[in-house]
């Protein structure tokens, strides 16, 4: 229960970032929730062994991704602050 609490009030994070970013709740939704779902499905196919043989080295394409994203988060979505 509590994975899928933390996953949702993620969600919800990123939502309101996106709706100052993109300037309409429905396409912030939109997005959201189709990254989301993106994410989820790469990882599932991680796990499953068809991406990555060997499971103890997991951590590699999580570092990958906080990577490649960090600095669009950063720069895109930072400056976009309310008020």
């Amino acid at each position: 229960m509590a994975v899928g609490l933390g996953y949702i009030l993620v969600e919800i994070a990123f939502i309101q970032r996106f709706v100052l970013f993109l300037g309409h709740p429905t396409y912030a939704l939109t997005v959201v929730i189709f990254l989301a779902d993106a994410v989820e499905r790469r990882g599932k196919a991680c796990f499953r062994g068809r991406w990555l043989p060997r499971t103890e080295l997991a951590w590699m394409p999580l570092l990958l991704v906080i990577v490649a994203l960090m600095p669009t988060y950063l720069f895109c979505l930072g400056h976009c602050q309310p008020g």
